[in-house]
């Protein structure tokens, strides 16, 4: 699965080329010229990126990993910077489709038809985000569209949508990552203990969490936890955070940044836990993959996807242009 709300802004090129990365033994592929789409998905098989063949064209979705990656078709008629949270699901005829977020509303996309259909799940006052589709049914994170109006107008929180029933609260608050599998719900959280002042004189303290439940289940379940520290502008980071939950085949993943005690350190690492169960979580190997630095994912990752064996990553390999890369060689491995 993808988490979501990965940021794109860049424009795709047509022209991919395929070659080994100076810093890294993953397989990677990058842009002749210019660069790539941050929004990535991958499910079943399937790998889909985001982009436009030519700049300040209409977004399209391409399929496939590699200079053989073939556009999907136009999703809208609209800007790039429009276009976020791209998630491969299924419907209740288990189909592959593709869910979006455009301009505060969703999205699906079917491969059979080509076509790109609105969901109607949207309320006055609200806008939604994030949306994934299993089986049918609909997830997606709902925030109210203006803070003066009454709350009750627009509950916030994650929700579940099914075919002609109402829709369902899942968590009463809106997280900064989660994801949906199996009866399962993953979502990251972030709460401030001390706030920082303006001047950054003084830090900003905080805790970060990674959690899961079974759906219909009140209590939550601690997966990891992470304590930082930054000052108010956000400029620099110390301790550790997460970023990016993900659930995939019964595991849940996640990013780690750990910025040291001063905030020097630059490590990014990709951790997993079983979903259910209390096992320990592992981290991703960097056995038979020459990366730079110590961390399993390039410092400059800024999203991931993850499909079964196949793990890939957003981010700029070489330090200049910014690519897709999948791990490698062989299968991933987590120790």
């Amino acid at each position: 699965m993808t988490p979501p709300r990965s940021i794109a802004t860049l424009v795709l090129a047509l022209s991919l080329l395929a070659g080994p990365a100076t810093a890294s033994a993953d397989e990677v592929f990058e842009p002749e010229d210019g660069g790539v789409s941050g929004v990535i998905a991958a499910e079943g098989g399937r790998f889909l990126f985001s982009g436009s063949q030519e700049e300040n064209a209409p977004r399209e979705l391409f399929e496939g990993f590699g200079p053989g990656a073939s556009p999907l078709g136009s999703l809208t008629e609209a800007d790039n910077e429009a276009f976020m949270d791209l998630d491969l699901g299924t419907d209740a005829a288990l189909r592959p489709v593709v869910t979006f977020t455009y301009s505060y509303d969703l999205y699906r996309y079917d491969f059979d038809t080509r076509r790109t259909t609105r969901l109607a799940v949207s309320r006055d006052r609200c806008e939604e985000f994030g949306g994934l589709m299993q089986r049918g049914v609909l997830y997606f994170e709902r925030v109210r569209r203006s803070a003066r109006k009454a709350v009750n107008r627009c509950p916030g929180g994650v929700f579940a949508k099914r075919p002609g029933r109402p829709a369902r609260r899942l968590l009463r608050t809106v997280p900064p990552s989660w994801d949906v599998s199996n009866g399962v719900v993953a979502f990251e959280t972030d709460r401030v203990l001390r706030k920082g002042s303006s001047d950054s004189t003084i830090e900003e303290l905080g805790i970060t969490e990674v959690r899961v439940k079974p759906i219909g289940v009140r209590r939550s379940r601690r997966v990891a936890v992470g304590r930082y520290r930054t000052d108010k502008r956000g400029d620099k980071y110390a301790g550790v955070y997460f970023e990016g939950v993900s659930l995939d085949e019964g595991f849940v993943y996640w990013r780690r940044k750990d910025g040291g005690r001063d905030g020097d350190a630059q490590v990014n690492d990709l951790f997993r836990a079983p979903a259910r169960g209390a096992a320990p979580s592992t981290k991703l190997s960097r056995e038979g993959r020459s990366l730079e630095g110590s961390s399993g994912l390039p410092p400059s990752t800024l999203s991931y996807a993850v499909d079964g064996e196949n793990i890939y990553y957003f981010g700029s390999p070489s330090g200049t242009l910014q690519a897709i890369s999948k791990v490698g060689p062989g299968p991933p491995r987590f120790e």
